[in-house]
């Protein structure tokens, strides 16, 4: 008998397992973001306001170009999506996003309205590019904690230089100092 009850009370508790992981699905964000969320929550002094999201180049209002909605179709000329940001910094209007899954990072100018993913090639190829830091003059650090490196870009999004220390680096971030 307790051997019984077990067995339903394991079938039971998985169907709310079930449940509530059909359930997280249908919470991605759809729709315009609500203007009044702030942090701290209100009655307490806000410090921040989220005022919207930026995950793929429709966040910028992008148009497709009639070539490449020719070439790739109507639904596939842009299907740039951001899958798993990690950090984030912004220089000059441009926002700058490391996706440790598409493994490069993402590039959201808000003047232009332009959008790119930058992945590497060759010895700039990003593994798992994790964090970012931009210097005064847009040279772009990133740390890639499975490469064992931090990868260095110019304004121009062109590959400078890999800073290496030995096999066991694992960087997970940069801060820039001076020189």
């Amino acid at each position: 008998m307790g051997i019984f009850n077990m067995k339903q009370a394991i079938k039971f508790s998985g169907f709310y397992l079930l449940l509530l992981s059909l359930l997280s699905g249908c919470s991605i964000f759809q729709g315009e973001p609500d203007p009044d969320i702030f942090y701290p929550p209100l009655p307490a002094t806000p410090r921040i306001q989220f005022l919207t999201s930026y995950s793929s180049p429709a966040d910028l209002q992008i148009e497709s170009s009639s070539l490449s909605k020719f070439i790739l179709g109507k639904e596939g000329a842009i299907d740039a999506v951001i899958k798993k940001p990690y950090g984030v910094a912004i220089y000059d209007g441009v926002i700058y996003v490391v996706d440790i899954r598409n493994h490069g990072y993402a590039r959201f100018d808000l003047k232009t309205k332009k959008f790119d993913f930058i992945y590497g090639s060759f010895s700039s190829k990003m593994k798992k590019p994790i964090n970012i830091t931009i210097d005064g003059e847009g040279n772009k650090y990133i740390a890639d904690i499975l490469n064992g490196r931090v990868l260095v870009f110019d304004v121009k999004d062109n590959y400078v230089r890999s800073y290496i220390d030995d096999e066991d680096f694992k960087p997970s971030d940069v801060v820039i100092t001076d020189d």
